[in-house]
């Protein structure tokens, strides 16, 4: 296992690839326009439509995680192999990656099978938003607003309702996933090396 911190993000590999931060740059002006935390005052008063708004308070709102853009070096990074993030980072929204090797066989992944698996003898189709499942109970790996996967890391979905047998996506699923098939789950703070081989890897990621 090999750490590195910097700038509040712990970088955590399941073996011994090496780990070079190359870039960590805050995007300050990437705060969501809905949130509207940066309003609240002493009086609960808002710009401009009272200044008050702007009292100083310690009680002011919620901090707001700026968006982060990083560029990490992992090198040697073995077959199965994982990074993880955690500390100031809640999130990898995305990755793009730069294979450093000369015959790279480019694998990576960030979903894992969740144990639940497709109940269904007709099939999950594409005409349907809802599908009964069996194997783990899919309430103790899903929640509201998760995405569900496929094997091949296509996004499904995103769960409207969970039920210890039963799956519902906010519209018709995207892909296909037949009876059996096991239903994979995002995992936000780590990527996975799925090439077969020894890698090594420049990573551009945008957290949170």
């Amino acid at each position: 296992m090999a750490t590195t911190t910097h700038r509040g993000i712990t970088y955590t590999t399941s073996s011994s690839a090496g780990i070079d931060v190359l870039l960590d740059m805050p995007l300050q002006g990437g705060v969501d326009q809905d949130k509207t935390e940066w309003l609240n005052g002493n009086s609960g008063g808002s710009y401009p439509g009272s200044l008050t708004g702007f009292v100083a308070n310690n009680a002011d709102g919620s901090k707001i995680q700026n968006p982060r853009l990083l560029v990490v070096h992992i090198s040697t990074m073995v077959n199965d192999e994982t990074l993880t993030l955690s500390g100031e980072c809640t999130e990898i929204m995305h990755t793009s990656c730069q294979w450093a090797e000369t015959n790279a066989a480019p694998g990576l992944s960030q979903h894992a099978a969740s144990g639940v698996l497709i109940n269904d003898g007709s099939n999950f189709l594409t005409s349907e938003s809802t599908t009964a499942v069996d194997g783990t109970d899919a309430t103790t790996q899903f929640s509201v607003g998760d995405f569900i996967l496929n094997s091949e890391g296509a996004i499904v979905g995103t769960l409207t309702a969970v039920g210890a047998t039963s799956l519902t996506i906010a519209a018709n699923a995207t892909v296909q996933m037949n009876d059996d098939a096991a239903v994979h789950k995002r995992t936000p703070l780590v990527l996975k090396n799925t090439s077969g081989t020894t890698e090594s890897v420049t990573l551009m990621m945008l957290v949170r």
